[in-house]
């Protein structure tokens, strides 16, 4: 499914399928192929098949992500509905509070696989949460600190963005600029390094409820009840998205309020979602955004007893 980025100004087509068969046991991979075709699902156009046994055989595995694209993705939204849990994993990995902080020295980045090709249908949303990674910070992340620092606040950080419809692809990179003016507090309580980031991925990827995540966030320390207990400041996210979940349109405007605000703040980009909905039309009417050099697909293959 393609991505728009209005912060940016980019959209993002799929890309074309390889050009291997997507069977993994196929008789004819180590021959290259010779004497088959190589042709696109004709539902999903995310995988090619060298021939229909191959489709046929393997459709049970295919079934789950065989999904017809649909217009586009947003990321921005999903990005900011957890902008307050990113933030407190910005202070949980760079130790924000303390003489042993690491602002100045590194930024985090994220890789996020997005579309139900690449998750399948079960899973609960768009977007998963794959990796986490430190990486060293940028000069300009230590100027804006030390802007705020002279203000008696944190400082400020990047955070990159990687989408990728593969869990070990390339795609468009975003990045988001945390600001932290709070000053900073001697008596905060960090969580145990390694629970960091599975609390982050269980909040954001909702592969446990919700619930499930407040009782492991006050499993690690036996309570949170206020600020300066471990894991106060996630538990608040945590209860603020489970408010919110039973509104749906509530969510979704909080995450774009942040995301106006953070993206007038950090880029000033001036072009709107309905000019690249324009160029998404433009495109598609000449040809240019979906694949068009195959003209028999394979058709979707029945269900097998």
């Amino acid at each position: 499914m393609p991505l728009i980025l209005p912060e940016l100004g980019v959209y993002v087509p799929d890309p074309k399928p390889i050009r291997d068969c997507a069977f993994p046991d196929c008789p004819h991979r180590q021959r290259g192929y010779e004497g088959h075709k190589m042709k696109v699902c004709a539902k999903c156009r995310y995988v090619r098949y060298c021939s229909k046994d191959c489709q046929r055989s393997h459709w049970r595995t295919h079934k789950s992500r065989c999904i017809p694209p649909g217009p586009y993705l947003s990321p921005t939204t999903w990005f900011w509905t957890y902008e307050g849990v990113f933030r407190w994993m910005a202070v949980e990995h760079l130790r924000l509070h303390g003489p042993d902080s690491q602002l100045h020295s590194k930024s985090l980045s994220l890789t996020v696989v997005h579309g139900k090709q690449a998750l399948g249908q079960d899973w609960p949303s768009d977007f998963l949460l794959h990796t986490i990674h430190a990486l060293r910070g940028s000069s300009a992340d230590r100027r804006r600190s030390a802007q705020i620092q002279s203000e008696g606040g944190l400082g400020a950080i990047s955070m990159s963005v990687t989408f990728t419809n593969t869990l070990n692809g390339f795609g468009p990179t975003s990045f988001m600029y945390f600001d932290f003016p709070d000053p900073v507090n001697p008596d905060y309580k960090y969580a145990p390094r390694d629970r960091v980031d599975g609390l982050v991925r269980a909040t954001c990827n909702g592969l446990i409820s919700l619930d499930q995540v407040e009782q492991q966030i006050i499993d690690l320390s036996g309570k949170c009840e206020g600020k300066g207990d471990v894991g106060w400041e996630l538990l608040v996210e945590v209860r603020k998205l489970k408010a919110f979940a039973g509104d749906p349109d509530r969510q979704r405007l909080r995450a774009d309020l942040a995301g106006r605000v953070a993206t007038a703040r950090q880029m000033g980009s001036k072009i709107t979602v309905d000019e690249i909905l324009s160029n998404v039309k433009e495109d598609e009417e000449n040809g240019q955004a979906g694949e068009t050099d195959v003209a028999e697909n394979i058709a979707e293959p029945e269900e097998e007893d």
